[in-house]
């Protein structure tokens, strides 16, 4: 599925198998890229595969700062303040939760100073700010032990 317009190519099997012969960067080019999907599909199931929407939505802000980590580079670490530069339609999206149940999740953890709306800090446009990292890490581990010991 395409989210833009886009052209294709069709190539024949042979003509495909002689292109990856003869310039193997494309092959690992490709291999690298299907990777990346399987690891995005991997996280995806494990988000649907939580049983709480509190624990999807707090994972998957979770796996979002994590990504903008990796962009930003070395200079932040999990202690940083990360702008996840995402909807709450994105969320729930990914989290396969309906939009209103996202907002409530969101909701209590604004109250908990876990995660801040971009204009509660502000800066324009949607998204949330992860004071940090940490901090949605430890309350994870709290809502697995509160499943855990049913408290």
């Amino acid at each position: 599925m395409c989210k833009t317009p886009a052209r294709l190519l069709v190539i024949e099997g042979k003509t495909f198998e002689a292109m990856l012969r003869a310039r193997p960067e494309i092959a690992l080019r490709i291999i690298k890229s299907l990777a990346t999907r399987l690891e995005s599909a991997n996280l995806h199931i494990e988000l649907l595969l939580l049983p709480t929407p509190n624990h999807r939505v707090v994972q998957c802000l979770r796996h979002m700062s994590d990504e903008q980590i990796a962009l930003a580079g070395s200079h932040v670490n999990h202690g940083s303040a990360i702008l996840v530069p995402k909807t709450v339609e994105d969320i729930a999206t990914r989290v396969g939760l309906p939009v209103h149940e996202v907002i409530e999740v969101v909701d209590r953890l604004r109250a908990a100073r876990l995660v801040l709306l971009a204009e509660d800090a502000g800066i324009e446009g949607n998204g949330f700010i992860v004071p940090e990292v940490g901090r949605l890490l430890e309350f994870l581990e709290f809502l697995n032990l509160k499943d855990r010991f049913g408290v």
